[in-house]
């Protein structure tokens, strides 16, 4: 598999064009990048997020950022903290862990999105896979 299926309907049914690239298994989207020629700010990433409520988010932002969990508090007016495993996993059913896709309609997932993501002119992220990226 090298792109989860929720994600490829998704794409599909919305018809959004992507470009699968295919590459050999990497758990670290640093040398990925690295080893593909693409700038960390080009990668886009997921943290996913839980509020004492159990209410889900997703953060989008690029590979090269870091998340400030007490911005997107003030944000959202609400505590977020870093989704657990399990949690994660039922939510990416048909995703290889930590290869989530930053796609959070595809998984029905609100999310926030870090706004730098739009000033590149092209993003890569996971398909759900170690082994692909779109």
């Amino acid at each position: 598999m090298s792109i989860a299926a929720s994600l490829q309907q998704y794409l599909q049914r919305n018809g959004i064009a992507f470009q699968l690239h295919p590459h050999a298994p990497e758990s670290s989207l640093s040398k990925l990048g690295l080893a593909l020629g693409i700038e960390p700010s080009q990668i886009a990433v997921p943290v996913l997020l839980q509020s004492a409520r159990k209410a889900s988010l997703m953060a989008v932002m690029p590979l090269s950022h870091s998340l400030d969990l007490d911005r997107v508090a003030a944000l959202l007016r609400r505590e977020f903290h870093y989704m657990d495993d399990a949690a994660i996993a039922a939510w990416f059913p048909d995703v290889v862990p930590g290869a989530e896709p930053p796609v959070p309609e595809a998984y029905a997932l609100p999310a926030i999105i870090d706004r730098n993501l739009m000033k590149v002119p092209r993003v890569f992220f996971r398909a759900g896979s170690p082994a692909g990226m779109i």
